[in-house]
């Protein structure tokens, strides 16, 4: 319930900035659907990502989690495209 308040909090603040989809990384070994974020709306994306890590050096990953916030078409993009996704830079 509390694990459950915290992320709805989290995405009401990215509805009131007007973000198109929120990325949620999360180990989903144990839960391969997404468990609790599962049931909150976010989605495993298939295939890996990509991001700059603080170094600039580039690293992969996979089991990143999406989810629509003002526009379900941009995350239906994301989530199909078959390139692998670039996240960005960040302190990863």
């Amino acid at each position: 319930m509390v694990g459950q308040a915290i992320v709805r909090f989290g995405l009401d603040i990215l509805r009131e900035r007007k973000c198109d989809i929120a990325c949620l990384s999360a180990n989903v070994q144990k839960y391969s659907r997404g468990g609790l974020y599962y049931s909150l709306g976010f989605r495993v994306m298939m295939r890996r990502v990509s991001f700059e890590d603080v170094h600039g050096k580039m690293r992969y990953d996979t089991g990143e989690m999406f989810v629509p916030i003002c526009s379900q078409a941009i995350c239906n993009t994301v989530m199909t495209i078959e390139k692998i996704f670039h996240i960005g830079r960040g302190y990863w």
